[in-house]
């Protein structure tokens, strides 16, 4: 997965994309594209994008002003994004301590991570509080159980003599060229659903709360991680899963801007080709394991402790 960083300058020259934002779109217009123009998810609830890290203060501001955003769902790792920017004035990334998720759902007793910001609402209304919740999504268990274990054992000495002397980016280079690239995006897919069930519980946890939406997700191309978090809300919503698909099939043209960048940046990360692509197959595939291994995405959701209950909280808001 490039690092946002690398890619900073690709972003901010783009002319593509809402307010310097690429790979946007709204989950509710885009859950409707279909031939029966039936909508599922209601607009301007649920929003999708690559990193928001390259915004201008004037892109933040309209940006917020156009599609109202309350709350942004990040799911990057802590070695991605940068620090003091723009974006951060309205949803600050200074870390809070963890928030029980009794203040997000009351009567449940998981955590995420959380920073808030109090923003005054000129048009009386009163306060609003705008609010960032970062979700490690590839994580420590991800790199525990999937990454670092099916490493050989020569290899694992390595990775921990880089990371012993801080040559972290070398690190994650070799573990690119390693373990990811042999393993391929489709079944890194697979991996995220075994091995990210505590975190991908916590990133859905965001939506069953009212007082958060409109919300925004993204990582850093708004691709694999933001694409998995967003099939799954789509799902609960009752939504066709050739309709997935085809969400998650518009990031190949979301990123077309940057593609060359992100070509070269994969390359330097020790990743292949396919790690800058979005093929429709990807995501197909995905919903198909989940259904042959689980049952059903229902079966799966109720797996990771994501129950009808919380579903039907989400239906609630977002459906039409």
């Amino acid at each position: 997965m490039p690092d946002d960083k690398s890619l900073g300058n690709a972003y901010k020259n783009t002319e593509e994309g809402s307010f310097g934002v690429l790979n946007f779109r709204d989950l509710g217009a885009s859950s409707a594209d279909n031939a029966e123009n039936r909508k599922y998810v209601k607009e301007g609830l649920i929003f999708r994008s690559a990193t928001m890290d390259n915004m201008s203060q004037e892109d933040v501001d309209a940006f917020i002003e156009a599609h109202k955003i309350n709350t942004i769902l990040d799911l990057r790792t802590g070695m991605e994004g940068r620090d003091g920017l723009p974006i951060d004035k309205s949803f600050p990334t200074s870390a809070l301590d963890s928030l029980n998720t009794s203040s997000l759902v009351d009567d449940d007793a998981s955590s995420v991570k959380a920073e808030t910001s109090e923003m005054y609402d000129t048009t009386g209304r009163g306060t609003l509080v705008r609010k960032k919740y970062r979700v490690d999504f590839a994580g420590k268990n991800f790199q525990r159980y999937c990454v670092f274990a099916s490493c050989p054992f020569h290899l694992k000495l390595y990775i921990i003599y880089l990371m012993t002397f801080c040559q972290r980016k070398k690190a994650a280079y070799v573990i690119g060229k390693k373990v990811l690239t042999p393993m391929g995006v489709n079944k890194m897919y697979k991996e995220f659903a075994t091995y990210c069930q505590a975190e991908i519980r916590e990133a859905l946890m965001v939506f069953t709360k009212p007082q958060n939406y409109p919300i925004e997700i993204h990582c850093t191309q708004g691709k694999d991680r933001t694409g998995m978090v967003s099939a799954l809300i789509l799902s609960i919503a009752g939504v066709p899963q050739d309709i997935i698909v085809s969400d998650y099939a518009k990031t190949q043209k979301g990123l077309a801007p940057i593609y060359d960048d992100m070509l070269e940046e994969v390359r330097r990360s020790g990743l292949s080709e396919d790690f800058a692509q979005a093929p429709p197959q990807n995501m197909r595939d995905l919903l198909d394991f989940l259904n042959k291994e689980y049952g059903s995405i229902d079966n799966y959701l109720d797996v990771i402790g994501f129950g009808k209950d919380l579903r039907d909280r989400v239906r609630s808001v977002i459906c039409v």
